[in-house]
């Protein structure tokens, strides 16, 4: 089995409520809100680019939920106080290839984390054989039934699985560790040569270039297209090692992000050890810890047992060093229902001679992973 073997293999439409949006307090700014279609990019890269043509911070650029960077992803994405519209959109489109910009029009407020409604995929599962589709059949009826654990997916987690590491040290109050981890997160697959010698050279050097203020070096080794870890490093270089300082320089949902990831990698293995104790249908909801939590019972226990592990307790999560990515307690659903569940074709697989691939669609509420789905109807 291949999933997103090309692009167009996975495609992802977010589902929202524009009415609804247009009904949303005014911020007292002029907010325009956008269709950003993308294919085979981050949404900060692709955040990065906007912010570049329209000449605003990227703080100026918000969105609902995060997509996939391998696939073809449709979303909405809102722009505070962007001028000349018109004209950066016609700039904008030629100049990305795979990346689109279509205006919707004007709006009372910016996007946040959680507007959208859920999203629908169009999925395309290759170099499959006979037993295996009819496998799948047979668990495609069980999970449209019954659902699936309704896991945070590996996108939640980043390069190497490096994000809930760098939220655990932003919740410590390590900004030192945290810088570290930030510098050192690459890619597992697609490796440039320049980016490994560099997480490599870090990796090797670290104490050195930190008490040794040997951040021109560092500079000198870096690959270009690595422009947030350039500002920085030129930030750390200019003001004596401020880590917390430098990661103020992320766009405040990417900090948010890293802190929401280490939340999810708690509630991830809790799902997991519900299951092993043949508990997990006892709960049809966890929250997703913050320092106001109740932990209780099993499942309080356990998270109890993990925090600690990492040195983390619940007062860690007031996060008073950096409070403005103080994580919120959030309730979510242990199980994913999935809606309107149809294999739209099973035909022969042109990229995989004498294979055959299956043609999926179907929506899932905002917060859930079709990756999930894809692993537990394929095992």
């Amino acid at each position: 089995m291949k999933l997103k073997q090309i692009p167009e293999d996975f495609v992802v439409k977010e589902i929202y409520d524009l009415d609804k949006l247009r009904k949303k307090q005014s911020i007292g700014e002029e907010v325009y809100y956008f269709i950003l279609k993308k294919k085979n990019y981050t949404l900060n890269r692709a955040m990065e680019n906007i912010s570049k043509i329209f000449l605003i911070s990227q703080k100026n650029v918000h969105f609902a939920g995060m997509k996939d960077r391998q696939g073809v992803t449709t979303q909405l994405i809102s722009i505070i106080n962007a001028a000349n519209i018109e004209e950066n959109v016609e700039k904008f489109n030629p100049n990305y290839n795979g990346l689109n910009l279509e205006k919707i029009g004007k709006f009372p407020a910016r996007l946040n984390l959680g507007d959208n409604i859920g999203n629908e995929f169009r999925i395309v599962i290759r170099d499959l054989e006979e037993k295996e589709i009819v496998n799948a059949k047979k668990r495609i009826k069980e999970i449209s039934d019954e659902g699936i654990p309704n896991y945070f997916d590996s996108q939640r987690f980043g390069f190497g699985d490096k994000n809930p590491v760098i939220g655990k040290y932003l919740i410590r109050g390590d900004f030192k560790k945290a810088f570290f981890h930030i510098l050192t997160a690459i890619p597992e697959e697609n490796q440039k040569k320049e980016h490994r010698e560099f997480v490599d050279y870090i990796e090797e050097n670290w104490e050195k270039i930190v008490y040794e203020n040997r951040w021109k070096e560092v500079l000198d080794k870096i690959p270009f297209w690595l422009k947030e870890e350039i500002n920085m490093i030129n930030y750390v270089r200019k003001y004596e090692n401020n880590f917390l300082g430098a990661i103020n320089l992320l766009h405040k949902k990417i900090r948010t992000m890293y802190v929401n990831s280490y939340q999810s990698y708690l509630f991830n293995e809790t799902i997991k050890y519900l299951i092993s104790i043949g508990k997990f249908k006892e709960y049809s909801e966890l929250p997703l810890v913050s320092f106001r939590t109740k932990l209780a019972g099993d499942w309080g226990k356990y998270v109890q047992q993990l925090m600690s592990q990492d040195g983390i307790n619940l007062e860690s999560f007031k996060m008073l060093k950096s409070p403005t990515i103080r994580p919120k307690e959030i309730i979510r659903q242990t199980r994913i229902q999935i809606n309107s569940f149809k294999i739209l074709s099973e035909d022969k697989d042109e990229l995989n001679l004498g294979k055959t691939k299956m043609i999926l669609s179907f929506g899932l509420d905002k917060g859930s992973y079709a990756t999930n789905v894809v692993k537990e109807i394929f095992n």
